[in-house]
């Protein structure tokens, strides 16, 4: 590659003269950005004419092994974390597994891994049973029935949409 960036602004391998195509050409050329064409050209200009080793650049570690892919994927998993924001679900990540992302790379994961981001069904969820439900609900119409007895003043009033804002819309 460094030769072929070399011959392209040079005409030949060894030459420092004449210049022959800019380094903006070069770099779209051989699909590479320009400061790593101009890299390249300096560092052989330094050596008269010779191409040194540039260190290459650093493979960025694998965040995404599979163990962590796994885990992403689990369906357990996504139903556990259902009710969780992405940082919660980052915090968790850099808790349990030691590993530190952003949401943004979390969100492109679960991208990467056709993890869908959809819409919640809202529906009211209650942590009582169905029995003491049941059981509460008796006990207050009793006590509605209670006051229209003594002809007591009753007013509703409806909150239903008062938390609608705590609501998650979709999750992943």
């Amino acid at each position: 590659m460094k030769v072929k960036i070399v011959e392209l602004r040079f005409g030949r391998y060894g030459q420092l003269e004449p210049v022959r195509m800019s380094i903006t050409n070069i770099a779209k050329k051989v699909s590479i950005a320009r400061s790593t064409v101009y890299k390249i050209i300096q560092q052989y200009k330094v050596n008269d004419g010779m191409i040194s080793g540039l260190p290459e650049k650093q493979q960025r570690k694998k965040i995404l092994t599979e163990e962590v892919a796994a885990v992403l994927k689990d369906p357990k998993t996504l139903r556990e974390w259902a009710h969780l924001s992405l940082e919660a679900r980052c915090a968790i990540l850099k808790e349990q597994h030691d590993i530190q992302i952003s949401r943004y790379t979390l969100s492109n994961y679960y991208k990467q891994l056709q993890v869908g981001y959809l819409k919640t069904h809202s529906s009211f969820y209650s942590a009582r049973s169905e029995e003491e439900t049941a059981r509460l609900r008796v006990e207050y119409i009793k006590k509605i029935v209670g006051h229209m007895r003594r002809n007591r003043e009753i007013i509703y009033m409806d909150e239903t949409t008062t938390d609608m804002w705590a609501i998650r819309n979709k999750i992943w």
